[in-house]
């Protein structure tokens, strides 16, 4: 089963994060998308960091995205990610995501409410 990208609604965006880990000793890279309602790529940015584990890759991926939106003066967007733990865990169902995450996505969601028009979060699966 193949997923392919779907554009936010007329005249919003979607930032799409996402995390690559491999162990605790290497550096954890992040990347952030920022597309129109075209598939028209406005923005981009990557990083590093360390991490303990994937999921902790994926919230701190997650809030990195949020400060950058924050700091960008973004509106009328969406945040899409596939990391089904932490997408539930923000949209408030029940959840099985680590204790010690919820903390980082707190203040992702606090940065996020920051931004004029922020629409919520999408959890899009990619699998191939």
């Amino acid at each position: 089963m193949n997923h392919n990208w779907n554009p936010p609604n007329k005249s919003q965006l979607k930032l799409n994060i996402d995390a690559a880990w491999i162990s605790a000793n290497l550096p954890t890279g992040f990347s952030l998308i920022l597309r129109n309602d075209a598939g028209v790529l406005e923005q981009g940015r990557t990083g590093a960091f360390t991490a303990s584990t994937p999921e902790e890759a994926e919230a701190l991926g997650l809030l990195q995205g949020a400060k950058w939106a924050s700091e960008f003066g973004l509106s009328n967007f969406l945040v899409e990610g596939d990391c089904k733990n932490l997408f539930d865990y923000l949209n408030g169902y029940e959840s099985l995501i680590e204790w010690q995450n919820k903390a980082i996505l707190d203040e992702a969601i606090i940065e996020l409410k920051s931004c004029n028009n922020f629409f919520g979060f999408l959890f899009c699966s990619y699998d191939s």
